[in-house]
């Protein structure tokens, strides 16, 4: 008898584990009920003159008293799972335990028996409620999608999203790179355009990591220590329009006179600034006019 208890035991577990991930709530045994206790004991084989089933020749029922008491004792320490048909002891419930709780992870995801895994899912990494793969976070996106209101991913950037990378002129979530260059959700920004370098650093700023990140910049040909391009003698502001004078201690390309500012694309003049530019476009190119102190 106690063999055959085990048994179906076994075979009831084995259904309960098969769900999706293993919860943090619900019964510990595979018999969880609706809040009621569970019916007397049903032998195999064998009927019960008092509560049980079937007709056979067996027991009159004491032999399952302590079996049908251990059923009572256990529903009366372990918690429901709500939903859950009445237990017959002898098959299994009419349905598993649900968990109270499955494992919610990016590879485990969704309801009991339909795990999926969301790893790499344009939709998210995240699993949403336990159940959806999408996002909470511009992290459960591609670089260059962003998180949308609705908890999926998406291109486009705006109000009650995040961008995984930073957000153009015409409102799209783009993947950082040198020409896009920022933090997350922030406008893009174009390092070729830079003074302080080429190359979109760590932290979403603009510099370099050598000094030929800094050819085409107005502060300098030279990559300082910190990471920025500047300079530290006239050598390295042959190619500044700012001028061709290394200004010390700023580390910086200047001007200290107009000859600094002969070949300079922003004007023929030293400015109060320190930098060439102009006054009037008589002080620029003839294809040029002076806007805002620059010849463009």
């Amino acid at each position: 008898m106690r063999a055959q208890r085990l048994a179906i035991l076994a075979l009831v577990t084995a259904a309960w584990v098969a769900g999706c991930g293993i919860g943090t709530s619900g019964d510990a045994l595979p018999s969880a009920d609706a809040g009621g206790t569970d019916g007397p004991l049903v032998d195999v084989g064998a009927g019960e003159s008092s509560g049980g089933s079937g007709s056979g020749s067996g027991s009159s029922g004491g032999a399952d008293a302590s079996g049908d008491a251990q059923d009572a004792a256990h529903d009366a320490v372990t918690g429901d799972s709500a939903g859950d048909a009445p237990s017959n002891d002898g098959a299994s419930d009419a349905a598993p335990d649900v968990p109270g709780a499955w494992m919610g992870t990016t590879t485990s995801c969704g309801p009991p028996n339909q795990c999926f895994d969301c790893t790499g899912n344009s939709a998210g990494t995240a699993c949403v409620n336990g159940t959806t793969c999408g996002c909470t976070t511009y992290g459960d996106c591609q670089p260059g999608d962003s998180c949308q209101p609705n908890n999926t991913c998406g291109s486009t950037c705006g109000t009650g999203t995040q961008c995984n990378g930073c957000c153009d002129s015409n409102n799209d979530c783009q993947e950082f790179s040198d020409s896009r260059c920022g933090t997350p959700g922030a406008a893009c920004i174009d390092c070729s355009r830079s003074r302080t370098g080429s190359v979109c650093l760590a932290g979403g700023v603009c510099g370099c990591a050598q000094d030929g990140d800094c050819s085409d910049t107005a502060n300098g040909g030279k990559c300082l220590p910190q990471g920025v391009c500047g300079c530290g003698a006239d050598g390295d502001c042959d190619n500044s329009p700012n001028g061709t004078q290394c200004q010390l201690p700023a580390g910086v390309c200047g001007c200290n006179g107009n000859g600094a500012c002969n070949n300079s694309d922003y004007g023929n003049v030293c400015l109060a600034s320190g930098v060439c530019g102009c006054n009037t476009s008589n002080d620029c190119s003839i294809l040029d006019s002076c806007v805002a102190g620059r010849c463009q």
